[in-house]
């Protein structure tokens, strides 16, 4: 291959990836139909994650982290996630989930919650999905963990008959990529 065409391929492999990453990032939404709001994202209204950094304001993955704290669900289990745009000092995340719709409202520069709607949440929903408590039993073997993984990827395989469930997160700083065996209990390194 040439090295024009091998700096195109280059190229458009690169916007390919960032379009990909900010499609998974859940940042790109539209507001709910009653609020009548703008459509795009966070990074949109604020002017970009450093133009946010500049002003005070949170990101959009600050932003998630509130809500995953307050949220009584793992956002991991959540459907059609949105992050608003900012407005007024404001961005309202919602989602979907197996018990009904979620909705936050964060204060962009105190990280504030101002407003919430939950639907009504069984007291331990995780003990009926064994993928929810292996990934708990992995975050529970980190040393230190509180909260806020990104880039969370889950995967279960079988071997030897044995299902398990391979973990990846970047938390802390770190990259952790870890296994649970379904039938032991045990987590380990991969």
């Amino acid at each position: 291959m040439d090295k024009k065409r091998m700096g195109l391929t280059v190229i458009v492999c690169a916007l390919a990836l960032s379009l990909g990453l900010a499609a998974c990032d859940g940042a790109s939404t539209q507001e709910p139909a009653a609020g009548g709001t703008q459509t795009g994202t966070a990074d949109e209204q604020s002017g970009g994650n450093q133009a946010a950094g500049q002003s005070g304001e949170l990101d959009p993955d600050a932003i998630l982290d509130i809500v995953d704290e307050a949220c009584p669900i793992n956002l991991m289990i959540a459907t059609n996630v949105k992050v608003g745009l900012i407005q007024d000092g404001r961005c309202t995340v919602t989602f979907d989930s197996e018990y009904g719709p979620f909705s936050y409202t964060v204060d962009v520069t105190t990280g504030e919650i101002v407003e919430k709607v939950e639907p009504e949440v069984p007291e331990q929903p995780a003990s009926d999905d064994p993928i929810e408590r292996a990934v708990q039993a992995v975050f529970d073997t980190v040393e230190g963990y509180n909260g806020g993984a990104q880039n969370t990827a889950v995967k279960v395989r079988t071997e030897d008959g044995v299902q398990m469930v391979e973990v990846e997160f970047d938390w802390g700083g770190q990259h952790y990529d870890m296994v649970y065996n379904m039938e032991t209990g045990e987590v380990s390194q991969r």
